[in-house]
């Protein structure tokens, strides 16, 4: 009986030990995010490319304010890694992505396109079964809110 106990400790170490050694074979196996791209296209629009391993039903939503952002949540997905967690945006809309993973006791990977503030803008999302890629497009509802002068000249005429 004793045999069985410490057979049956080796084994769940060597597991725990193996997941520790090569963490991508094991996020592989699960519903991942495996890569996030942002696409520049015709009048001002903008494609974001979620490219998924495994089946994902994502919640996207949207918070306005000082620090406007596009959020897609992915539930019970995981993330080995292999995407940067912070993605240079350089368009008009979407400053920078960011990737994240969360664990327990709600476990998903999160998705934050920051919006650059000001900017109006209407999202679509689309899902490519045959790629397994979420698409969300991006498109400006108004011109870029331009900015002000720093230095006002102030017109003087002598009385």
């Amino acid at each position: 009986m004793l045999q069985l106990t410490t057979s049956a400790t080796v084994l769940f170490f060597s597991i725990i030990s193996f997941l520790f050694v090569f963490p991508d074979a094991y996020a592989q196996s699960q519903p991942s995010v495996s890569s996030v791209t942002l696409h520049q296209e015709g009048d001002g629009r903008e494609r974001v490319r979620i490219k998924l391993e495994g089946a994902h039903e994502p919640k996207v939503y949207s918070l306005d304010g000082d620090n406007p952002r596009l959020i897609c949540d992915f539930p019970g997905a995981g993330y080995a890694g292999l995407v940067k967690p912070v993605v240079k945006g350089g368009g008009t809309l979407v400053t920078r992505i960011r990737v994240g993973a969360h664990d327990p006791p709600a476990r998903k990977v999160r998705v934050v396109l920051d919006i650059e503030p000001g900017r109006k803008y209407t999202y679509t999302r689309e899902f490519s079964k045959e790629e397994n890629i979420l698409n969300i497009l991006l498109v400006p509802t108004g011109p870029a809110k331009k900015t002000e002068k720093a230095v006002t000249v102030i017109e003087a005429t002598e009385a």
